[in-house]
């Protein structure tokens, strides 16, 4: 049998993890800044915007735990104390909790746009002045 090096799948590894962290940190910035700028330019928010806003707030606060979990596991070895690994564990899980939440008012939002005049969610519809 062919053994494979440990410390190799340990560095290809952390790499993936931070690759995949940067990558994720980046697009919920642009997307954040994107949403920013519309707002500052044309003064309309539709009714997603913000909801949008707010989950990539979370998700750029989720990449960031991430990200500092693999840097202390992989690369500096500091040792954890105790409220140091439940608060990044409480954090983390209330993060993750409000991505559901924010996720779930994305969908019902365009559940409402997306329903027809006959429906008994058309009273939730922005109606146009025009």
């Amino acid at each position: 049998m062919k053994k494979t090096n440990q410390l190799y799948d340990l560095i290809s590894m952390r790499n993936a993890l931070f690759y995949e962290v940067v990558i994720g940190i980046s697009a919920n910035t642009v997307l954040l800044l994107f949403h920013i700028f519309s707002f500052f330019l044309q003064h309309k928010l539709k009714p997603t915007d913000l909801i949008i806003v707010l989950l990539a707030l979370t998700h750029i606060g989720l990449l960031i735990i991430i990200g500092h979990t693999a840097t202390n596991t992989f690369v500096t070895q500091v040792f954890w104390d105790d409220n140091k690994c439940k608060s990044l564990i409480y954090l983390y899980r209330f993060l993750r909790g409000f991505s559901i939440y924010a996720t779930c008012l994305v969908s019902v939002c365009q559940a409402i746009t997306l329903s027809p005049r006959s429906s008994c969610l058309a009273k939730f519809k922005h109606k146009s002045p025009h």
